[in-house]
């Protein structure tokens, strides 16, 4: 595995941002040009099983730091997470035929990444 830790990227902490789809929190971090999700929190959104990681292309993830988990409580020590830019969306929301999947995506285009591009 290729995956590399992003020093230039920031580190998910207790001010780390959050979107919430059907009660699934979506943790992100970056810029409205480089956006990252992770990946555990788009798999139980999409309803997938952690397998599918292994599969993302490795220009589609990336490795972040983070000290909170999915429910926002602080860890208490930081721990990496795999997280995936926009292609990785397209590429885990193509990997199901799941009714969810086409919701996510419209939530995602018409919701989420212009609100997100929007604030950034």
């Amino acid at each position: 595995m290729n995956n590399h830790i992003t020093s230039t990227i920031e580190v998910l902490d207790s001010g780390c941002a959050e979107l919430d789809f059907q009660g699934h929190c979506l943790r992100y971090t970056g810029t409205a040009e480089n956006l990252k999700f992770v990946a555990e929190d788009v798999l139980l959104a999409l309803g997938l099983n952690k397998a599918v990681l292994n599969q993302i292309p490795e220009e589609f993830k990336d490795l972040v730091c983070t000290c909170v988990d999915r429910k926002g409580q602080l860890l208490i020590w930081k721990e990496l997470v795999q997280t995936v830019n926009q292609d990785g969306l397209d590429y885990l929301i193509s990997r199901t035929s799941k009714p969810t999947a086409l919701e996510f995506q419209k939530w995602l285009y018409k919701e989420a990444l212009p609100f997100l591009r929007k604030i950034a």
